[in-house]
């Protein structure tokens, strides 16, 4: 009998969160597999465990010879992880500092470049994906990558309603606010079927972030607000940021999407630039 794919997923965090912490039996089997030489990849296939596990149980054993993670300087792709994270990313913190980021399931073409970006900013380092219910979750436990966030981000309490750049707009550098505008619209963002590019948010911060830096690279952002608290005493009122038709074709050249979704519909408005 094949089960279904979300049981595979459940039974992974059963053996990573339970089995590994307290079944004696399978830590010492994993442990005199480690003393035999198997490799990492080995440990992961034959454990059916995350990466992070398999390497935690490594170091144990064998100390730390792994290489440790070096992070890119190039600004753009850490303004567009910073986007990312902002728009659809979770921190909760742990030993591992587990950070994650939630994609529709139906999306994979993006969470394959959410994928690269990580390898491509964290040296090749790969996260571990799964996919619960109708959402893919792409996840990390490096405290390096945590740092790399909180350099750049502030937030406190609900993430969803409070996160935002550290420091003010004017002070990053351009590249860096691409790479955020691109992460941000690519994850809280929506393109029309006249053209209009919407970023919007429950955090204020985030959304007069995003609003400022289209501004600094030269867009004139309109700006729609939702109500939405005034009506329900529990929801949030939405922030909208919006790139009307005209300036399509400039964030197409200068800004671009990752997200092929969002690319495909603004192509066919602008198939020539």
């Amino acid at each position: 009998m094949i089960l279904p794919k979300v049981v595979n997923v459940i039974d992974f965090r059963v053996l990573e969160y339970i089995d590994m912490r307290h079944s004696k039996e399978l830590k010492n089997r994993l442990l005199e597999d480690v003393r035999s030489g198997h490799s990492l990849g080995y440990l992961m296939k034959k454990f059916n465990i995350p990466k992070t596990t398999a390497y935690y149980y490594l170091r144990k054993i064998r100390g730390r010879k792994l290489k440790d993670l070096e992070i890119s300087s190039d600004q753009e792709l850490r303004g567009e992880f910073c986007g990312i994270f902002a728009g659809d990313g979770g921190f909760v913190y742990n030993s591992g500092y587990r950070i994650s980021f939630y994609t529709y399931c139906k999306e994979p073409e993006y969470v394959n470049h959410i994928i690269f970006l990580i390898g491509k900013l964290f040296g090749n380092y790969r996260p571990y994906t799964y996919t619960e219910r109708s959402v893919t979750i792409v996840r990390t436990n490096r405290k390096l990558m945590y740092d790399l966030l909180r350099k750049y981000l502030f937030w406190t309490g609900v993430k969803t309603y409070s996160i935002g750049l550290k420091n003010p707009v004017d002070s990053y550098d351009k590249k860096f606010l691409r790479g955020f505008i691109r992460g941000a619209v690519d994850t809280d963002g929506s393109v029309d079927d006249y053209g209009r590019i919407a970023f919007t948010s429950c955090s204020k911060k985030f959304f007069q972030d995003v609003r400022d830096a289209l501004v600094v690279l030269g867009f004139n952002p309109t700006v729609w607000i939702r109500n939405r608290s005034k009506y329900t005493k529990n929801r949030k009122d939405n922030f909208s940021a919006v790139v009307k038709r005209k300036g399509l074709d400039k964030y197409l050249r200068e800004i671009r999407f990752e997200n092929p979704y969002k690319e495909l519909k603004a192509r066919k408005l602008v198939p020539m630039v």
